[in-house]
């Protein structure tokens, strides 16, 4: 993951680029795996990820219907047309608000990694990091669902192993230095969306 934020592109204006973007959200979905890799939650670590790889294609989508080729050009160009109203209203299928719950997948991520590497305890860390990142902004039968699954997070332990880390100190090295990239890269991002009027509050 730390790799794919590295390999982060950007055009001669420094504006991200819409597929070096999307290479960071398809590492998501290798993270869904691990993290809700459980007879309880694997349900939901689906669903996260069937809404990740829909996201993805609706960016594509109309970044080749737009010609679009950076981040903030498509946002700008949709919220143009639709406007600010129609582009972030619920059941709303468009790509600002795709990229918006990508961005908002890797900030959950990001703050799960966090709270865990302070010492919270895996299922602990799940829950505060839903509350502050996708609770707000789904629906109540989505956040039972969701909220149910992130309190059953694998312990550090289980997932250094998944991943064959060695040590809990090499994998505090690599989440410190994947975290710290991907957290400016979702706050670049999202700062560019607050811009444009594009943080939308409601469901998706």
């Amino acid at each position: 993951m730390a790799l794919r934020v590295r390999a982060v592109e950007r055009d001669a204006d420094k504006q991200i680029l819409i597929e070096s973007f999307l290479n960071v959200m398809q590492g998501n979905l290798a993270v869904f795996d691990i993290l809700f890799n459980g007879m309880w939650t694997s349900a939901i670590g689906g669903q996260l990820r069937q809404s990740n790889v829909d996201g993805q294609k609706q960016v594509r989508d109309d970044a080749a219907a737009t010609g679009a080729t950076t981040l903030v050009a498509l946002v700008q160009q949709q919220i143009k047309e639709l406007g600010v109203d129609k582009c972030g209203k619920s059941g709303e299928r468009n790509a600002t608000k795709s990229i918006l719950w990508l961005n908002r997948e890797l900030s959950f991520i990001c703050m799960l990694m966090r709270l865990m590497q302070m010492g919270k305890d895996s299922s602990e860390a799940g829950t505060l990091a839903y509350e502050s990142t996708l609770k707000p902004f789904h629906a109540w039968i989505v956040q039972k669902a969701v909220g149910g699954a992130v309190g059953y997070v694998p312990k550090m332990e289980e997932i250094l192993t998944l991943l064959k880390i060695p040590s809990k100190e090499e994998g505090l090295k690599q989440l410190d230095d994947f975290c710290g990239l991907a957290e400016a890269l979702t706050t670049e991002v999202l700062d560019m969306l607050k811009s444009e009027g594009a943080n939308f509050q409601g469901t998706p």
